[in-house]
């Protein structure tokens, strides 16, 4: 939603930041500077300033943990998604569909999932998930089943975001509708 200092879970491991980059995710592949156990102590702080209602210290922390873990900052984060699509796009013959997916599922998963399906070759998304199902590529099935965090059905939700934003562009109305 927007929220530079969104995170997933309870641990500044979790996905965090405007594009819930997981700190593994972020220093091992993408370069990102995490300090993790001082982001880790820092949203401890901002946790307790938030609950003893103290907005000053909660945003000074926030600025402290930007500083030391980039997920946290917008900027680095946007960056930081960008070279993810990049590295994932390449690894999936150019399919940006593939690259979108994997952004949540993680390019590991979603090799696999290919693998599994028809021995790695990429494919669009939409015959992937199409074509498989228990009496029909299970092996694939029962990997993308079993992620248990709807990595499946990203695609589908990052196109339906695309249609409410191009609908809130040029015909706002309709969504009240």
């Amino acid at each position: 939603a927007g929220d530079p200092n969104a995170l997933a879970g309870a641990d500044a491991a979790d996905a965090a930041g405007l594009t819930q980059i997981l700190a593994q995710t972020g220093t091992g592949l993408l370069g990102m500077h995490v300090d993790l156990a001082r982001s880790r102590q820092l949203t401890r702080k901002i946790d307790a300033a938030f609950a003893a209602g103290n907005p000053a210290l909660v945003a000074s922390l926030q600025r402290r943990r930007a500083k030391i873990d980039d997920r946290f900052d917008p900027r680095k984060a946007l960056a930081a998604t960008i070279r993810y699509l990049k590295i994932a796009e390449q690894h999936f013959s150019g399919r940006s569909d593939l690259a979108v997916v994997s952004y949540h599922m993680g390019i590991g998963n979603l090799l696999h999932v290919l693998s599994d399906y028809n021995g790695g070759s990429a494919v669009p998304y939409v015959q992937l998930f199409f074509d498989t199902a228990p009496d029909n590529h299970e092996a694939a099935y029962n990997l993308l089943s079993s992620l248990g965090d709807d990595s499946d059905l990203y695609w589908w939700r990052v196109l339906g975001s695309l249609a409410i934003m191009r609908m809130y562009r040029s015909n706002r109305g309709a969504l009240q509708s």
